[in-house]
């Protein structure tokens, strides 16, 4: 494999929805990656994002690095990913910084056009040195053609500093 094929960009456009289906988010983010090895894959992502708030919407930008590991066993993936991210609010200067590890399962069907997924990833506040919350997420990813997938997520955040209990959906596409 030719250093060219090793690198890739996506364009990611994202709608993340509340209860009762309500756009509450909505984000664009760019993401270069480079596969060193057929298992281990490095990348680098930038992402801008609105909150919809009652008074107008708030802004943000954020950066992130991974190096995700993957193996395939039989229709299956199994992926672990370390992340490491900014979050930054427009105007606001206490930004935070996070360590995010994901262990992801993802099953690959015949037809090889839908993929189901779980993951369970944590979020550890680096300035405050602190787990900050978990989620768990059940989605699916379909494939159209060679360059283009559109996906459904479910899942469960758990804040951990409250102990409160948060649900979202968010619809992927790309």
């Amino acid at each position: 494999m030719g250093i060219q094929e090793r690198f890739s960009f996506s364009n990611i456009s994202q709608m993340r929805l509340k209860d009762q289906y309500q756009l509450d988010e909505y984000v664009v983010q760019g993401k270069l990656s480079y596969d060193v090895f057929s298992f281990l894959a490095f990348s680098g992502t930038y992402r801008i994002g609105a909150e919809v708030k009652n008074k107008g919407n708030v802004s943000y930008s954020r950066f992130t690095f991974d190096a995700q590991a993957s193996k395939d066993i039989n229709r299956f993936e199994l992926s672990l990913r370390g992340r490491y991210t900014n979050f930054s609010e427009a105007g606001d200067e206490n930004s935070s910084k996070y360590f995010r590890p994901r262990a992801k399962l993802e099953n690959r069907t015949k037809a090889k056009r839908i993929s189901p997924f779980t993951s369970y990833e944590l979020l550890h506040n680096l300035i405050k040195n602190k787990l900050h919350k978990s989620r768990f997420d059940v989605g699916f990813t379909r494939r159209f053609g060679d360059l283009h997938r559109v996906g459904c997520i479910t899942g469960s955040t758990v804040i951990l500093l409250k102990k409160l209990p948060f649900k979202f959906w968010e619809l992927i596409t790309g």
